[in-house]
Order: structure tokens, then C-alpha cells, then sequence
């Protein structure tokens, strides 16, 4: 079994500095220096242990990428999620990592990319319904993402997810997603923030077409309090980031910054 033990200290601000029992990831991946700088975080083969005495400051779920697999765990270790990466287990990991994750939680999506598919109908009704939207990964709580930084941590649509019978979204805040479906409406966050991300939406895969909202990221309801910051989309089939009014009613108190937004 490999063990693989990353330790924050102040040496870690310091190019090329590292304490000697510190094991860095063939994969190259990093912990976002936000976390504490005395943490120890272990990946054996699945789950993540906190050693930290601050363990609480730690994100509440962690997603990455490990080898081959893909995994979701507390921060305390316990597992939540697993499986062989590719575009349906990836959306099912990260779904996992978000309905896991508490109201007005954290859950970061360690550095690499993930392919997703948009396999959630979030909506009855057809094609030419407005609010019709295919989606990976549904939001319905007050939650806190985020990344390792732009071009780090990538949510990027696998190919054929986006066509004129299919808009797709990569994430829908505020999606009523529920086994039998929903109209769409519903009330919206109270507390969302998204950051230090970049969604692809693999134009090139996909077959573009003009659907309201649809494309990368599409919030909607009667909702306030978002921060969404330090954020790319990119290779949009349609919509890049998208604030909406979808009868629901409007956003109050929105803060966007640092966007970059291109190719689509």
C-alpha cells in the first residue's frame, strides 16, 4: 500500500524547500496553501487523514484524483466515494463530495482535470421548455467550492453532452433536481461561493446551439449572497457564466471578480 504524506510548514513558502518528511504525489498534486500550514493530510490508497490538531479548519470534503481513481472523503478520512476515473464516475464522485458536504460547508476539488457528464435531467418537460437543462453536477444547498486555482482544477464536459435535444450545464445552482424530475423554479441559495476553478466546456465535443442558460454555469431563484471569484470558462457550446432570473426571482448581493472568460 502507498502512503503518501504531505506536510504544511513554512518551508512549503519557499521554492523547492520542503521538510524532510515531506513525500510529494507522482501526480504532482498540491494542497492549497489556504489550508493550515502545520497539516499533515496522508493518502493511503483512497481516504484522507487529517494528523492536524486544527483539523476543523480543514475543507469539509475533499475530491481528487489519486492513480487511476477517483475519490470523495471527509476530512477526517472517512470515505465517501470511489471509482475508476472517467466522465460518469467523475460527475457521480463530485456529486457525491457536494450532497455530502454540510449546509454552508466547504468541499475542495484537488488540482487535476475532470472529464463530466451531464447524465441529470433536472427538469420534466422537453427540449423547447425554457427551463429543460441536462446537468453533472446539480447544486441545491448553501455550499462553498472550490479549486486549487485556474487551469489547476478543471471541470471540463466529456464529449456528446451538449446538442439541440440536449442543453446541458456543467454546474445548475439552483437545481430542484429529484428522481421524478422538477420545474425548475424553486428558492435559491442563501450563501454560495465558487472559486479558484475552470470549467471547459469542450466546444469542439460538443454541437453548439442556443438554449437559455444553458452552457457552463447557470444560477437561478430567488436567491442572494453568491461570490463566485478567480473563475475561467472557457470553450462554451453556448452560455459561459450565467445569473438568471427563471420566475423564481432575482439574485440580491452578487459578487463576481476576477473572471476570465474565452473561446466561447
Amino acid at each position: 500500500m502507498k502512503i503518501i504524506t504531505i506536510l504544511f510548514c513554512l518551508s512549503l513558502l519557499v521554492p523547492g524547500a520542503f521538510a524532510a518528511e515531506t513525500k510529494v504525489p507522482l501526480n504532482r498534486m498540491n494542497w492549497s496553501q489556504s489550508l493550515p500550514l502545520n497539516a499533515n493530510i496522508t493518502l493511503d490508497g483512497g481516504s484522507i487523514i487529517g494528523m492536524d490538531k486544527n483539523l476543523a479548519s480543514l475543507p469539509d470534503v475533499i475530491v481528487y484524483q489519486l492513480g487511476t481513481d477517483v475519490y470523495a472523503a471527509y476530512r477526517n478520512g472517512t470515505p465517501i466515494d470511489s471509482g475508476a476515473v472517467g466522465s460518469i464516475v467523475n460527475s457521480r464522485v463530485i456529486r457525491a463530495g457536494i450532497n455530502a458536504t454540510p449546509e454552508n460547508g466547504t468541499m475542495l476539488i484537488a488540482r487535476g482535470t475532470y472529464d463530466l457528464a451531464a447524465d441529470l435531467n433536472c427538469t420534466t418537460g422537453s427540449p423547447s421548455y425554457a427551463l429543460y437543462y441536462w446537468t453533472a453536477l446539480p447544486v441545491t444547498k448553501d455550499i462553498h467550492i472550490k479549486g486549487m486555482g485556474r487551469n489547476a482544477t478543471v471541470l471540463r464536459f466529456a464529449d456528446s453532452q451538449y446538442s439541440d435535444t440536449r442543453p446541458a450545464l456543467i454546474m445548475y445552482d439552483y437545481c430542484p433536481f429529484s428522481e421524478s424530475g422538477g420545474d425548475g423554479v424553486g428558492p435559491g441559495h442563501n450563501a454560495f461561493s465558487l472559486e479558484d476553478i475552470t470549467f471547459d466546456g469542450n466546444i469542439d465535443g460538443q454541437t453548439p446551439y442556443y438554449h437559455d442558460g444553458a452552457g457552463l454555469f447557470l444560477s437561478g431563484s430567488m436567491r442572494q449572497s453568491a461570490l463566485i471569484r478567480n473563475v475561467e470558462f472557457r470553450n462554451s457550446p453556448n452560455h459561459a457564466l450565467y445569473l438568471g432570473y427563471n420566475g423564481g426571482g432575482w439574485e440580491n448581493h452578487a459578487v463576481v471578480d476576477n473572471i476570465y472568460t474565452h473561446d466561447n
